[in-house]
Parts: structure tokens; sequence; C-alpha cells
């Protein structure tokens, strides 16, 4: 887990991290999201959230140093070090972004779709885990930029060729 200090403003969150924060000046950057999904956390009442940037659906079993890669075992991990922190899972607000099909191959019948597995997994864990999401922009075929500021839950996304716009 990347560590956050009142001295840094932003935060780069890798493929494989994440970070939770109360900083009101902090924001988290989740840089070129392609098939990759950002998922944004945020307890507003104690101001306090938590992003993971997570590359596949699932570990598939196998024991890992970076359970945050892999949507099944980080998503569990960031709401679980929010509660930890203080927040309550009855009113974390969910945001999601990334899933996009970046290996759009004629005749492929989806199977190189890892965005779109991604999506799925990620939204089938938070159902598991009782988490609704409030907003999020997923999938098509372009990159995207997240900024998320954790204290608020505000996120900003960036899509490649288009404005920065927020979910």
């Amino acid at each position: 887990m990347v560590k956050a200090t009142t001295e840094e403003l932003s935060i780069s969150i890798g493929i494989g991290e994440m970070c939770v924060s109360k900083d009101k000046s902090m924001v988290f950057v989740a840089h070129g999201l392609g098939s990759c999904v950002g998922i944004c956390m945020c307890d507003e009442i104690i101001g306090i959230g938590g992003m993971a940037h997570i590359m596949l659906p699932n570990d598939n079993g196998v024991e890992t140093s970076v359970p945050v890669k892999f949507a099944d075992t980080g998503i569990p991990k960031l709401m679980n070090e929010l509660i930890e922190e203080g927040a309550k899972k009855n009113r974390m607000k969910v945001k999601i972004a990334g899933g996009a099909n970046m290996l759009n191959l004629p005749g492929s019948s989806g199977q190189f779709d890892i965005g779109s597995r991604n999506v799925e997994m990620t939204k089938k864990i938070l159902k598991d885990l009782g988490l609704n999401i409030a907003s999020s922009d997923v999938g098509g075929n372009c990159g995207r930029t997240v900024y998320f500021y954790p204290s608020t839950g505000r996120v900003l996304v960036r899509t490649i060729g288009q404005q920065l716009g927020e979910i």
C-alpha cells in the first residue's frame, strides 16, 4: 500500500496499489487506466476515502504478494482498510472508472476483453460486499485518467479525446 503524508498533494496510484487518506488536500491519481479499473470508496461523514487500481478480475487462487492487483482480493482489502480507519460500510459511496476494451480485435469474440471482465467482477464483488456503485465511467475502447479526492468522494475522469468530467 502507498502511504500518504500531508506534505504530498497528489499520489499516483499504480497497478496493484491502493491508498487511504483523510487529508483534505490530497488527490489520488490513476493515470492511463485502460482495461484496469480504478475503485474509489469514501465515507463522506468522516472524510476518509481510498482508491485501488486493479488490473485483473481474479487471482485464480494463486497466492500473491499484490492482492490489490485483482478485483476479487483488492476490493475487500480496500473496504477493510477504510473500516479499520473508522469508515462505516453503510455510509460508503463507491465510484468506478476504467475497464476499456483495449484489444478490440475483429473476430476475437471478446476473449481478449479484459476490461469488461474487470468491470463485471468489480460489480459482482461490490454487490457481494453489500456496496452499491454511486456512479461509473466504464467500457469503451479509450484509456482514462482518474482523479479522486478521498475526503469528499469527488471523482474526475479524463478520457482520451474528451473533456475532464465528474462522475
